[in-house]
């Protein structure tokens, strides 16, 4: 089950389809061109019960900005069921964050592949226990946690066979790239061998497809990033992505998968080519002399020159001791079949 992770980009929707519907269809449509490339790609957005999620006395206030926001860009439920399935059609994988429990009752029948839960709510086990009874894979965030607090949380989903995947993550937003600590995510691996460890980043765009080559190449193998489109012709945030900016994150991760990690076959074959190719810088073995079969070579016998073919002996090579198996003249090269073992 472990591999169900691997290879995963989520498109993290978040609130920035605004509360409209059309705006969030619009998304899914400009990332779809996304799944023509070899790797699992999700749309996932958050889900909150607006009427239990905010104090009814506190509403109108205008003064939070968290407030104004969830409230802002509600959308009903039957909304977000039509665009999961909407999502699904189109070939992508659907995720959801939820932050109370009432909205994973209410969406515990739509077409949800995997759930998502905050660093926010990694100590929330009324809230986790309601995820894990949806029975689906899930992601957890580990942003600005202690590895108490870590190690609870993992060792309570191994108790209960959950099959699940860490995401490394800033809980800054935007985040600079010197908090990212992109080292955390080999510490992560080494921590939590038996799971996927992701990345998911808050940080602006302008080095990004940096980090995520140095993310793959690190072993992240889940990437998660806000997407946004643009409104009156920019993002409105600056931790964001555009859809069509996405392929260069694609391109990085794939081209550290390529270059980083190699499969023990493929890594079998490049050892073949790369000792053919170092043999040609190497100095061959060489008679000094008029040697007979049956000889036993010493340093006098032989010495080092350019170029060395194939199947000669090399000055990495223990020449000295060895029998010459047939006659050879001054200066021809001494092949590994024209010796053995005294």
């Amino acid at each position: 089950m472990k591999n169900f992770f691997e290879d995963l980009f989520i498109l993290e929707f978040a609130n920035n389809h605004l509360g409209d519907v059309k705006r969030a269809y619009q998304m899914i449509d400009e990332c779809a061109y996304l799944l023509n490339y070899p790797l699992k790609f999700a749309i996932k957005f958050q889900i909150r019960d607006c009427e239990s999620f905010v104090h009814k006395d506190h509403r109108l206030r205008q003064d939070v900005r968290y407030i104004r926001k969830v409230l802002d860009t509600k959308l009903e439920y039957d909304d977000y069921s039509k665009l999961f399935s909407y999502a699904k059609e189109k070939g992508f994988l659907t995720c959801a964050t939820f932050f109370d429990e009432r909205s994973i009752d209410a969406c515990k029948n739509f077409q949800i592949d995997i759930v998502k839960i905050a660093s926010s709510d990694i100590k929330n086990f009324p809230l986790i226990d309601e995820v894990v009874k949806l029975n689906k894979p899930i992601i957890v965030s580990f942003g600005g946690c202690d590895n108490d607090v870590c190690d609870n949380l993992v060792d309570f989903f191994e108790a209960n066979n959950i099959n699940f995947a860490i995401n490394h993550c800033v809980s800054l937003y935007p985040v600079s790239d010197e908090d990212l600590n992109l080292a955390k995510i080999s510490y992560l691996k080494e921590r939590y061998p038996r799971h996927t460890i992701g990345f998911s980043t808050h940080q602006k765009s302008d080095n990004l497809p940096k980090c995520i080559l140095m993310a793959r190449a690190l072993g992240a193998r889940i990437i998660e990033r806000h997407i946004d489109i643009e409104f009156e012709g920019k993002i409105k945030r600056d931790y964001t992505t555009c859809p069509k900016d996405i392929l260069q994150l694609v391109q990085m991760y794939l081209y550290a998968s390529k270059t980083c990690f190699q499969p023990k076959e493929k890594e079998l074959l490049t050892k073949e080519k790369e000792a053919f190719v170092i043999k040609k810088f190497q100095r061959g073995v060489y008679s000094k002399r008029d040697i007979k079969e049956g000889e036993v070579l010493c340093k006098q016998d032989f010495y080092y020159a350019i170029p060395c073919f194939e199947g000669q002996l090399t000055h990495n090579d223990i020449i000295e001791g060895l029998t010459l198996c047939n006659n050879i003249k001054k200066d021809e090269p001494i092949m590994e079949n024209f010796v053995k073992m005294n």
